[in-house]
């Protein structure tokens, strides 16, 4: 994993890379290694493990994605913008899907979703916007229970990412980092339009 070296700016490729590497840029991220054999291996390492991490889950923050795919790979370090380019290429190649969310103070972050499970998670959303539609208020707990049944790792983050993307959409206004509710005069908007 030692022998990738990058840049962020294409500009810099002749101060970064020795003439005799190979080098491929991701984006505007250039990867430079001794060989093609070791640049191929390499990169594909990482985006096996990328893709496989993301497949256990509904959801996952590029945080927690980056530190599953350093386990699948068995490796302690991947580079921040090593790690960004390749996981760039994944959502360009439609293995993974990037859904924008919004946090309790209104800031927007992205959850990253594998190809296999966006079925899933739009399930799952519509399942949670029904919740929500019934009861007015809805709390990341009911819903991972309704969704997963038991808890697991990454069950409670995923029930808090499908709210935090009832948020973005408008359907749901944040109460507080556990629940939600209905986004007031909601229901009375879409009779009248009706």
């Amino acid at each position: 994993m030692g022998s990738l070296r990058i840049t962020a700016t294409r500009s810099r490729i002749e101060d970064v890379g020795a003439d005799s590497d190979v080098r491929v840029s991701l984006g505007a991220t250039t990867i430079y290694a001794p060989s093609e054999a070791i640049l191929q291996t390499e990169i594909e390492m990482i985006a096996d493990a990328i893709y496989r991490s993301a497949a256990g889950y509904l959801s996952m923050t590029r945080n927690v994605l980056g530190k599953l795919s350093r386990e699948k790979a068995g490796i302690d370090r991947i580079e921040r913008r090593l790690f960004g380019a390749v996981l760039g290429r994944q959502l360009r190649l439609g293995r993974l899907e990037s859904i924008v969310c919004s946090s309790i103070r209104g800031k927007l972050f992205r959850v990253f979703v594998n190809s296999e499970n966006v079925e899933k998670f739009r399930a799952s959303l519509a399942t949670a916007r029904e919740i929500l539609w019934d009861k007015s208020v809805l709390q990341v707990q009911t819903l991972e229970k309704e969704i997963f049944g038991r808890r697991s790792y990454n069950t409670w983050s995923s029930s808090s990412h499908l709210l935090a993307r009832l948020v973005y959409m408008g359907v749901a206004e944040q109460i507080d980092k556990y629940s939600v509710r209905l986004t007031p005069g909601l229901r009375d908007a879409l009779r009248s339009s009706s």
